[in-house]
């Protein structure tokens, strides 16, 4: 595992410059575990499809004036030290 990780890091860092592991899918997985380490916020939510420059983007309306339909719940923070804890207790129990 820290053969792959060392390699999937290396790359990352190769491809954008930053040092470090995106953990998006154990984040999501996290959520169902503990949602009490999250901080969500209302949002309205849509994916672009005629735009240019942002086909495929998933745009959310952050303008003060504009009508906002808030169709999800988006993640804004997590409580990093809780999910660091948790991660290392759970993948002690495996």
């Amino acid at each position: 595992m820290r053969s792959l990780m060392q390699h999937f890091i290396s790359g990352i860092k190769d491809e954008i410059g930053v040092k470090g592991a995106p953990v998006y899918d154990a984040l999501a997985a996290y959520y169902l575990i503990n949602s009490d380490a999250y901080i969500l916020e209302p949002m309205d939510v849509v994916v672009e499809t005629d735009g240019t420059h942002t086909r495929g983007m998933t745009i959310s309306e952050q303008r003060g004036n504009a009508k906002r339909n808030n169709n999800v719940q988006v993640v804004t923070l997590i409580n990093k030290d809780m999910f660091i804890e948790d991660m290392i207790r759970l993948l002690k129990e495996l």
